[in-house]
């Protein structure tokens, strides 16, 4: 009962440490009038990406030889439409973050 009452108190600390997407660029639901040549990511803490995918397609990721807050990658070339944005990333504290986001190109 006592490790369980450690474990309880300490999970806040463990939820609060991963990295969280702050921003992107373009935004999630962004409407453009041309397709952007790169794709940033912020994130809140220092963060690794280990794979980003662009309609379904991986995207060349930049080398990365340290956690970093903010990371760009280089887009494929996208026609008009709805585009599809999945990453997966290490946080600097070791656990696995992912997420998805959409934009659109007119």
């Amino acid at each position: 009962m006592k490790h369980l009452l450690i474990v309880m108190l300490m999970l806040p600390t463990w939820v609060a440490a991963h990295s969280k997407m702050s921003e992107t660029t373009p935004a999630n639901g962004a409407i453009l009038t041309a397709a952007p040549e790169t794709v940033q990511f912020t994130f809140d803490k220092g963060m690794r990406l280990v794979l980003v995918v662009i309609d379904g397609a991986p995207a060349t990721l930049p080398e990365q030889d340290d956690f970093a807050k903010s990371i760009t990658v280089t887009a494929p070339p996208l026609s008009k439409g709805r585009h599809q944005v999945e990453w997966r990333g290490l946080s600097s504290d070791g656990h696995p973050v992912n997420g998805t986001f959409a934009f659109t190109v007119q």
